[in-house]
């Protein structure tokens, strides 16, 4: 991984060396300058995807276990290798899971790392998952949806909503492309407002910040 300084993007200042098999995964800062990544170990069905939290330069703090299992061996409760890993409002860490067993296979944050950098039991995090919205803080959540009108078509519409504690909706937003576009990376925050990466058939990808 390269790190610039803040406000001089053109020059690398040092590097942090990640565990093997961590490129198609994620990662995420931690507290006292640490970092979080998730990392394939073993082979075959034996393969699952565990987290890691590394020092600064790379070094590793510990590896924890992950509830689930790995995409292509799961039963019920899917992580996958390019699972998303986000800070919650609460300061514990959350990775994005698909939850196979519940209706439409949607997917639920589950916590994996306290906010003092400290792993998560995997029946903790199974219990403590928030499905399918994402927590944002205040008591609010905000869940996505690329649709798409035409059953087998591409999609031209990705909706935005920020629920309350109650699941009623305090805010929705449409976002309606004359060309197909689909979610590149899992939505976050940026700012107080919903900020999605759009991947677009035509022209470059662009970040499209929605909100006030």
């Amino acid at each position: 991984m390269l790190v610039w300084n803040a406000g001089d993007p053109d020059r690398i200042v040092r590097s942090v060396p990640l565990p093997d098999r961590t490129a198609d995964n994620d990662v995420s800062l931690g507290p006292e300058g640490s970092l979080y990544a998730t990392h394939g170990e073993g082979v075959g069905l034996d393969h699952q995807v565990v987290l890691k939290r590394l020092t600064s330069t790379g070094e590793q703090l510990w590896t924890g276990s992950l509830a689930g299992d790995f995409f292509g061996n799961s039963g019920k409760f899917e992580i996958r290798a390019n699972s998303s890993l986000r800070p919650g409002p609460d300061g514990k860490l959350h990775l994005l899971a698909a939850m196979t067993s519940l209706p439409g296979g949607q997917q639920g944050w589950m916590p994996v790392a306290t906010r003092n950098g400290r792993p998560i039991a995997p029946s903790a995090q199974r219990q403590g998952t928030d499905w399918p919205y994402q927590p944002i803080g205040q008591g609010q959540r905000m869940v996505t949806e690329v649709y798409t009108a035409v059953p087998e078509s591409a999609p031209h519409e990705i909706r935005v909503a920020i629920v309350d504690r109650r699941g009623r909706v305090v805010r929705a937003w449409r976002v309606i492309s004359r060309t197909p576009i689909n979610l590149h990376d899992t939505p976050d925050i940026l700012r107080g407002a919903p900020t999605l990466v759009l991947d677009m058939l035509e022209g470059k990808r662009h970040v499209l910040e929605v909100g006030i």
